[in-house]
């Protein structure tokens, strides 16, 4: 196909500038992206010039969602992207009643991490309190929310209210990682997606994330003293002891996923944080034992695998009881009332093949709305749960 002399707006060339601008904000060349639409590269360059000049992209570039409509997105999305739309793969293993969608975000990390922003951000628009559980990976989408935040939807935006839904992990306070924290997470958040919100802010900082065994062992009286000192804090208090708690109103938890990580770890591969705190304050337990009777944490709450000792189903309960943050209460019941286009429910980001068993475990009880995983984890959950000879969505290029 020859590049015409100008372009005209018909639904066609509405839906290859759409198509050629999203494989751009997915760090496609042109040349790779003329060769998946079966165009010359001219003719590219020109649908990328249509689309930032139609408002479709920016040149970061970064799609602009907002300015395209729902029935041209879906059309692309249909044609183009549909081997990306996880949702069918995984739908029959979430209870029933819980709105579920999931999407393999191609890419390498950065490239992940930008598309899971920009998908995030998106469907925030309608959110009115938006909690965060502090995460690696959800702190790196935090900074390219930040990035994004001059090109998103404002007047949908303004009225959403962030607040951090966990305390601070230690460990990592003592490293002077002080910024490593659901409260940092949750003002940033605020600045990127309604910077002129005028709230109150609800802060979580020097509220630790754990409360060990031995201190919980030594504290006294009908209601634990270390319980009681943080609802006695203004933001613990605000968030989840008052009478008008906050945690009673989230209609969006933003959260990831941790696992057990036994031998060599890497940047990309590690032992969550939230496992990590328990790890570094109980000087008994050791990542082998953690590993053999828990799946992973989500938000810090950690998920025992079936058939445990009663010994076992003990010490999961116990490093439950030491969790100060949101509940796998407070989650369950934020994951049932989404709504969608109206309640976001919980939104988990994860990526890499070891958390699959992990992220399965969720899904099947109900604790995610939408999910936003890396390629390989997605073919790695087809497998898990495809029958053999049974054909499924195809997915990666």
């Amino acid at each position: 196909m020859s590049a015409p002399v100008t372009f005209r707006k018909t639904a066609e060339t509405r839906h290859l500038a759409i198509a050629a601008a999203r494989y751009l904000a997915l760090g496609w060349t042109q040349r790779r992206i003329a060769v998946e639409l079966h165009l010359n590269e001219p003719y590219v360059a020109r649908l990328i010039a249509a689309a930032e000049s139609w408002g479709y992209v920016s040149r970061l570039p970064t799609m602009l969602r907002h300015q395209i409509n729902a029935e041209d997105w879906e059309a692309v999305q249909e044609r183009y992207f549909r081997d990306l739309t996880f949702t069918p793969v995984l739908a029959g293993e979430v209870p029933a009643g819980i709105h579920f969608e999931a999407l393999a975000v191609p890419g390498d990390y950065v490239t992940f991490l930008r598309g899971a922003a920009d998908q995030i951000a998106h469907r925030l628009r309608h959110t009115g309190l938006l909690g965060t559980m502090w995460g690696r990976t959800v702190f790196l989408i935090a900074q390219h929310i930040q990035v994004l935040s001059d090109t998103l939807n404002r007047d949908l935006l303004r009225r959403i209210e962030c607040i951090p839904l966990c305390g601070d992990p230690i460990f990592l306070m003592n490293q002077r990682r002080l910024e490593y924290s659901a409260s940092w997470l949750a003002a940033t958040l605020q600045k990127a997606l309604a910077p002129n919100f005028r709230g109150s802010f609800p802060c979580l900082h020097g509220v630790p994330a754990y409360v060990s065994r031995a201190v919980r062992a030594a504290s006294t009286g009908g209601r634990p003293a270390w319980r009681q000192l943080f609802e006695e804090l203004p933001g613990y208090e605000m968030i989840f002891s008052s009478r008008s708690r906050l945690i009673a109103h989230v209609d969006s938890i933003i959260t990831g996923a941790g696992i057990v990580v036994p031998g060599l770890e890497t940047l990309e591969h590690a032992t969550g944080d939230l496992i990590e705190e328990r790890l570094q304050q109980e000087k008994d337990l050791t990542k082998e034992k953690l590993d053999q009777i828990i799946w992973g944490d989500i938000g810090g709450w950690l998920l025992e695998k079936p058939g445990l000792k009663p010994a076992d189903k003990k010490l999961v309960d116990d490093l439950n009881r030491g969790w100060t943050g949101a509940t796998l209460e407070h989650l369950s019941w934020v994951a049932k009332a989404a709504v969608p286009g109206q309640r976001v429910g919980v939104i988990l980001v994860a990526r890499g093949t070891p958390k699959a068993e992990l992220i399965l475990e969720i899904v099947r009880r109900g604790l995610v709305n939408t999910l936003l995983i890396d390629e390989e984890l997605a073919r790695c959950l087809k497998t898990m749960v495809q029958p053999a000879g049974r054909p499924g969505p195809k997915l990666g290029r």
